[in-house]
């Protein structure tokens, strides 16, 4: 019996999830170009092969895919953060709290967003924001590794080695 085009999505989205978690990135860009044949303008999707590219180092493509699960779904926090991050790492960091100042505005609940913006702030040597911002993203979510992690390597190269050492 012949799969359907939904299947046919499925099934090669699937396995591109799969590869790309066991690192087979040229396997999953392969399994997720054939998803994308089939759903050519699929979000989970296109998120997808923009974390692939990022995790091969094409950043480029990586924002372009970004970029057009954005234009689909603007409000869509994980493509949001993952193309801050992009531009964390490059030093576009007005761009980053472009980014991220509306979608701060419209969802103040959310700690990955304060991660991201402290991450930026401290990267541009703006410690003393970044810290507001880690706390904040703690105050959100207690239980956050990486917010912890920041907050406790930031207040260690600050000098308060005895607080960073409690977190």
């Amino acid at each position: 019996m012949a799969q359907t085009a939904t299947e046919d999505e499925g099934d090669s989205y699937s396995a591109g999830l799969r590869a790309s978690v066991e690192g087979r990135h040229v396997e999953a860009i392969s399994h997720f170009e054939q998803a994308l044949r089939e759903s050519p303008s699929e979000p989970r999707i296109l998120f997808a092969l923009g974390n692939t590219a990022a995790a091969i180092g094409h950043s480029e493509a990586a924002e372009n895919f970004f970029h057009r699960v954005l234009e689909q779904e603007p409000q869509r926090l994980e493509a949001i953060v993952h193309l801050a991050n992009l531009w964390r790492k490059a030093g576009r960091i007005g761009e980053v709290v472009g980014l991220l100042k509306p979608a701060l505005e419209a969802n103040p609940q959310q700690a990955d967003l304060w991660l991201t913006l402290g991450s930026a702030m401290r990267e541009s040597g703006d410690a003393g924001n970044a810290q507001i911002f880690y706390r904040e993203a703690l105050r959100l979510a207690p239980e956050n590794a990486a917010a912890l992690g920041n907050l406790a390597d930031l207040l260690a190269d600050e000098g308060s080695l005895d607080e960073g050492l409690a977190l």
